[in-house]
């Protein structure tokens, strides 16, 4: 069995062993101690130095500063501790095969960090700032970036990987990589596996809450369509019969067109000056219809009084003689008809 050391680096994986020497293979056997890169994680400094329920406590810290942190840990080599949150994407770029066989993980700078205590860190696309072992700064960016954050004599130390794999190799042989280590790996390994499944669990969830939800406002809507639907054909029976027309709505339309060319009652102008005729007497209109030559209307009102003001209106708008045939009192209300004689 062997301790290699893995970089993962422009999307592929280097092995070397710890004599810095590039490993083509590795087996099943070999412990793999992975250093990804700086970008696939953002540190940031906390104010939390208890080792009671810390996981809980840096979850807590890190929802003030993030709006969904995701996949978060920290780590012990800082006090107060450094938290960290793990950029998913990238993380799924990883071969769970090399995970499965990784007991270390970590980045360059918290490698560098392991051995400096103040430097100014310049990485790839990354950049940090490190006095008395607080992390003052830890942001994607180039040397210019870093530049504005040094004053005075602050060292700064560039990536380079031969002097890491060095570094990474005093780091596993002394023994310390839990005070550097990111919570993914061997150990982990389960978790990792669950958080994938998780992760493609709650799209699922996701993806059928919204299902389920249309599906919902379909069955409602096709409800309210098919009440909508009930009661036009039921218009439609009171005024043309029961006959089975394949098209109720032409057969009314033939039938209005017709009346306008063989009586002298335009029904559009008699809906319009019932409409204009019945404002502010409380008239409700039940039916109008034509019977040879004549009209004849169907209504009620609230009183009689009010009809003969309603019919005096409707005389004057139609300009034809309009009589009320007869009257009967239902419910508190009255109801009446009305005729009118195209020659009248």
């Amino acid at each position: 069995m062997s301790k290699i050391i893995a970089l993962f680096e422009d999307n592929k994986f280097e092995f070397y062993n710890l004599n810095i020497e590039k490993v083509e293979n590795v087996s099943d056997r070999d412990e793999i101690y992975l250093i990804l890169p700086d970008n696939f994680v953002f540190l940031y400094q906390t104010e939390i130095s208890t080792r009671r329920k810390t996981s809980q406590i840096i979850y807590a810290y890190a929802k003030t500063l993030f709006y969904n942190p995701g996949h978060l840990g920290y780590v012990k080599l800082f006090n107060p501790f450094v938290g960290y949150t793990i950029d998913d994407d990238r993380l799924s770029e990883l071969d769970n095969e090399i995970l499965s066989k990784t007991v270390f993980v970590s980045v360059p700078f918290l490698i560098y960090a392991y051995n400096k205590s103040d430097f100014a860190y310049l990485g790839d696309g990354i950049c940090a700032l490190v006095s008395g072992s607080k992390l003052k700064f830890y942001a994607s960016g180039d040397e210019s970036v870093l530049l504005e954050r040094l004053s005075g004599e602050t060292k700064v130390v560039k990536y380079d990987k031969f002097d890491l794999l060095s570094k990474a190799k005093g780091v596993i042989e002394n023994g310390s990589i839990k005070k550097i280590a990111i919570d993914i790996g061997k150990s982990n390994s389960l978790n990792f596996e669950n958080w994938k499944i998780y992760r493609f669990v709650a799209v699922i969830i996701i993806c059928l809450a919204f299902i389920g939800g249309e599906a919902f406002r379909y069955a409602s809507y096709s409800k309210d369509v098919k009440n909508t639907q009930l009661k036009l054909f039921t218009l439609y029976e009171k005024a043309l019969g029961n006959n089975n027309y394949s098209d109720p709505y032409g057969m009314l339309l033939y039938k209005a067109d017709y009346s306008e060319q063989n009586s002298p009652f335009s029904l559009i102008k008699v809906i319009y000056y019932l409409s204009e005729s019945k404002n502010g007497y409380n008239v409700n209109i039940d039916s109008v219809s034509y019977s040879g030559e004549g009209l004849k209307i169907k209504g009620t009102i609230n009183n009689y009084k009010n009809l003969l003001s309603f019919v005096n209106r409707l005389n004057n708008l139609m300009k034809h003689k309009i009589t009320v045939q007869n009257t009967a009192s239902e419910n508190g209300k009255l109801s009446f008809s009305l005729v009118c004689n195209s020659n009248g």
